[in-house]
């Protein structure tokens, strides 16, 4: 058999290749041959790479900020009227509305928010993603499907998200009749979402307000006749008043908070506020407080306080006619200056780091180089009837 030659076979298996239709890839180089990328010569002498120079990267475009924008519309709006579920009920047939609105809020921080009703619940709390809700729950009763009906009609809501100067929203309910014969109230569902700090005002005239979990603005909360709750809340302040009903205050941080009940309880827990203000005028007041001042009192109940200063400040407890029950750190970073006295009772300060004078109705109370401690916290204790008790707590 003949031999072919290397190069003779190699030039057949071109033609058959070129035959067929087929490209064959281009070889790559051998180990250690320069291709054409390769045979390029670095820049630099001793061939290192080198970083981009700062003219050769594009600044980046920061362009303009983002507009704040608030949208809303009502997505449902329902009523009805028809026989009362339920026993015990002092009418027979019930009317409801139910309104929704919805909407979305951008790049919006702030945003003062006005809820008012006659009678009902007053809600808010945070939602989800950039979402905002608005739900009035309208209610009326009659002793006949039309008299419900017209109770329901008396009921008038209104909104709005727009205000003279800027974004603003306002939900009001009132009442411009006189029911007869059954329930008559409207309560309004706030949710908000959790980057939006409002400056809330609500008012209730007979119900209740909650506010759960908002984080930065303020809190205003005013009730007639019913109870304020708020919890779970980074605020710049809180003012909250009821004329009739207790309020409740937990694990709320603040640069101030303010809370009066004329006919009711105070419960304040887990406060952290620079200022505390906490005044019942027919209830008794309990504080956990943390802060630089604190100013509490009752004119006819008692007052319980656990106080932890974080400032140089001050303690006030006005008992009027009722006993006081003060605990409070005793340790290297705080010092007192305690004066407790009673119109009528005993008072009892068992602080151990300091020295005082006692004697049947008022007692005083210095800690020991009170002038050269870190916090300096004056105390001021006084009840026309009742026990003054002042004792340490391990911080």
């Amino acid at each position: 058999m003949t031999r072919l030659s290397p190069s003779l076979l190699s030039a057949l298996m071109l033609i058959m290749v070129a035959s067929s239709g087929c490209v064959l890839p281009e070889a790559e180089p051998a180990s250690g041959a320069e291709g054409p990328e390769a045979s390029a010569e670095p820049e630099s002498g001793d061939g290192a790479d080198e970083p981009d120079s700062p003219a050769s990267v594009a600044p980046e475009s920061t362009g303009p900020a983002p507009e704040p924008n608030m949208t809303g519309n009502v997505s449902s709006d329902q009523s009805r009227v028809g026989l009362c579920l339920g026993p015990g009920l002092a009418y027979l047939y019930c009317g409801t509305r139910n309104i929704l609105i919805e909407g979305t809020i951008d790049d919006l921080a702030a945003l003062p928010v006005l809820l008012e009703t006659f009678s009902g619940t007053v809600s808010v709390a945070t939602g989800e993603d950039n979402l905002w809700s608005l739900h009035a729950m309208i209610a009326s009763g009659g002793m006949s499907a039309s008299q419900a009906q017209t109770n329901l009609d008396s009921i008038e809501f209104a909104w709005s998200y727009l205000g003279e100067d800027g974004y603003a929203l306002v939900g009001t309910a009132t009442s411009n009749g006189n029911p007869v014969g059954g329930r008559h109230e409207a309560s309004l569902y706030l949710t908000l979402p959790e980057a939006v700090a409002p400056d809330l005002d609500a008012t209730v005239g007979a119900g209740r307000i909650l506010v759960d979990s908002l984080a930065g603005g303020t809190v205003g909360a005013s009730v007639s006749k019913g109870s304020v709750y708020l919890s779970d809340a980074i605020l710049e302040n809180a003012l909250l008043t009821t004329g009739s009903g207790s309020i409740y205050v937990t694990n709320l941080t603040s640069e101030s908070l303010g809370a009066s009940s004329g006919s009711g309880s105070i419960y304040a827990d887990e406060i952290a506020a620079a200022v505390t203000d906490l005044h019942s005028s027919a209830g008794s007041v309990y504080g956990t407080i943390r802060g630089a001042t604190s100013n509490l009192g009752s004119s006819s109940g008692s007052v319980y306080a656990s106080f932890v200063p974080t400032g140089n400040g001050a303690l006030t407890i006005d008992g009027g006619a009722s006993s006081l029950d003060v605990s409070l750190p005793e340790g290297e970073g705080f010092g007192y200056d305690v004066q407790a006295e009673t119109g009528s009772g005993s008072v009892d300060i068992l602080l151990e780091d300091g020295a005082g004078e006692s004697e049947q109705r008022n007692a005083s109370f210095l800690t020991t180089g009170f002038a050269q401690r870190d916090i300096q916290t004056i105390v001021r204790l006084s009840t026309g009837s009742g026990s003054v008790f002042v004792y340490p707590v391990s911080e």
